[in-house]
């Protein structure tokens, strides 16, 4: 349950700074990339332990995060490969694999794309 509180939370802060995050006409495709499934893990429950502190969310922050578990920021078009240890497998069409947990995907693809009909 405290799981899904902390989703939430995350979620609703996306909401609330969608409108300056991401224009629905023009998405921003970039994700962060972990080296390993743990490396995935620890960055999105660190993103967690942030918004539920109260800080406001942004991509300064959020590189900061991605530093510290030496996530990089992929800049082309990524998309689901595989799943390992719980988190997915993400090709950007070149050599670079990465990981994420499934909940930061779907948060990144909803800052993208929102809630279009």
């Amino acid at each position: 349950m405290r799981e899904v509180l902390r989703v939430c939370s995350l979620a609703a802060a996306a909401v609330v700074g969608l409108t300056s995050v991401a224009s629905p006409a023009q998405p921003d495709r970039r994700m962060f990339l972990c080296p390993t499934p743990s490396a995935a893990a620890g960055f999105w429950n660190d993103l967690i332990a942030i918004v539920d502190r109260g800080v406001h969310m942004n991509q300064s922050r959020a590189s900061q995060v991605a530093e510290q578990h030496r996530c990089w920021l992929e800049t082309y078009e990524t998309r689901p490969v595989a799943m390992l240890a719980g988190t997915m497998r993400i090709r950007d069409g070149g050599a670079n694999d990465g990981y994420v947990t499934p909940d930061y995907y779907v948060y990144v693809q909803f800052l993208n794309y929102g809630l279009r009909r």
